[in-house]
């Protein structure tokens, strides 16, 4: 498809990751886009660039340009990190490691368990309210990190607002669920690790660059109690000869915790959903604004 018949389009169009850039330079010098959909989390910048072009036409009165993304990625994500989260608590990763090394089991220690214990989040965007919204059923203590969040979506959610330091020195398992951007790079730092619970567990389904990578090597070198989750690395995949590969207190994964293999069919059928609510004239249940954008992970 040309550029201009991408500009004078009456029907949708689907296109693959290299071809992003490409198609938004098309879309954002058009008049006639009415609906973009975004299967992921907007990363590369597409749903921010788009959203800006929203409120842009919104201010100038104009009818197309709207923006809309179908952020189920967050979903899977969230059910990835809800069983991760179970799995810390009862210390599997731990045993499963050790056993995996030692062709023995370690002596058995009472883990924390799934009642009464404290999980942790950092961040409050989509996946993280929906990791809060999956643990409400279980007798759990859960708090959050968020400086965006108010007393009532605490509330709404059923967790307690912290202080970062107190999410790291307080909880069983910490999961990070924050956006890159940079206010956020380097967040958590060697400090915040060191503080952390004898044999509590680090979960990262977010961004690798949001951790002090270095220091938070150093304290899982020195100590063996903790645990690190970490789907996410900075850079990634981690360097030749990274600390990350070998220690045995990280578990170590490519990636995966977001939309993989059938998982992807439910992103194409809500992008359906949406995309028939559009044409329908109801509202949309995805719909990115420019705040929400610019939060993004």
């Amino acid at each position: 498809m040309t550029n201009d018949e991408l500009t004078r389009g009456n029907r949708p169009v689907s296109f693959r990751r290299e071809l992003i850039v490409r198609v938004l330079g098309v879309l954002m010098a058009g008049e006639s886009c009415s609906l973009v959909g975004v299967g992921s989390s907007g990363k590369s910048n597409v749903a921010r660039h788009l959203a800006r072009r929203e409120v842009l036409a919104y201010h100038l009165g104009e009818q197309s340009a709207g923006c809309l993304s179908v952020l189920v990625n967050c979903t899977h994500l969230a059910e990835y990190t809800l069983a991760a989260i179970f799995f810390a608590l009862k210390r599997v990763w731990f045993y499963a490691r050790a056993a995996a090394l030692t062709g023995r089991f370690p002596p058995r220690t009472p883990p924390p368990g799934a009642y009464g214990s404290t999980v942790g989040l950092v961040s409050l965007g989509m996946v993280g309210r929906r990791v809060a919204q999956l643990l409400r059923p279980f007798d759990l203590r859960v708090i959050a990190y968020d400086p965006f969040a108010s007393a009532a979506d605490a509330a709404a959610l059923g967790l307690t607002l912290a202080s970062l330091d107190e999410v790291f020195r307080t909880a069983d398992v910490v999961s990070l669920h924050t956006p890159k951007l940079p206010e956020t790079l380097g967040l958590i730092t060697g400090r915040h690790f060191a503080a952390m619970k004898t044999g509590a567990a680090f979960i990262n389904t977010a961004r690798g660059a949001v951790v002090r990578e270095g220091e938070m090597i150093e304290v899982l070198t020195r100590r063996p109690d903790l645990t690190a989750v970490l789907d996410v690395t900075d850079p990634e995949p981690p360097l030749a000869g990274s600390p990350l590969y070998r220690l045995p207190n990280v578990m170590l994964t490519p990636h995966i915790a977001g939309s993989m293999g059938l998982e992807c069919r439910r992103m194409g059928r809500y992008m359906a959903e949406e995309l028939r609510r559009f044409v329908a004239g109801e509202p949309l249940r995805w719909r990115i604004t420019r705040e929400l954008a610019a939060r993004l992970a």
